[in-house]
């Protein structure tokens, strides 16, 4: 009787346990090692998945909490897609990590990213394109102060002589 009743407890107990695995979370953008323009706004997009519902996903900065995105669903979603936003206002590199947390707790395995923020140099002023206005001879046997002469009759060309 006492094996039949502890089988039972079993049993009961593994139908109501908590599930052991942790929410999964995948970061779909910035793609690793990228570079951005000091002041941009990074979209950083991920997406969540736990059996009982993801309650929040949270972005990281440099191993401060930067944001957090919660879902509108108390008992959280089975599948939570989040776009946050960070502002890149200091130069060098930064890790940007992602973590989802599941309505009854538990913490996803943490997904990371290192985005290189760069000074960008102006932009450069194009140069002026600088058109010859001479016109070429078609007689290029002819010495260069007679085809000057050609086409300026009546001045003197005193230095061509």
């Amino acid at each position: 009787m006492h094996s039949v009743l502890f089988l039972l407890v079993i049993c009961l107990v593994a139908c109501v346990a908590k599930p052991s695995q942790p929410p999964t979370i995948s970061l779909e953008s910035p793609q690793d090692g990228v570079e951005v323009s000091l002041g941009a706004r990074v979209l950083v997009q991920s997406s969540a998945q736990d059996e009982l519902g993801v309650v929040r996903i949270e972005l990281w900065v440099d191993g401060r909490l930067y944001e957090a995105h919660r879902s509108e669903e108390p008992s959280g979603d089975l599948v939570f897609d989040v776009i946050q936003i960070w502002n890149a206002s200091e130069l060098g590199p930064h890790t940007l990590m992602v973590k989802a947390l599941s309505a009854d707790g538990r913490v996803s395995e943490p997904r990371s990213v290192v985005v290189n923020v760069v000074q960008r140099a102006p932009t450069p002023t194009p140069l002026p394109e600088i058109t010859p206005t001479a016109v070429a001879d078609d007689s290029p046997s002819l010495p260069i102060h007679q085809r000057i002469q050609q086409r300026s009759p009546g001045k003197r060309w005193s230095h061509f002589k």
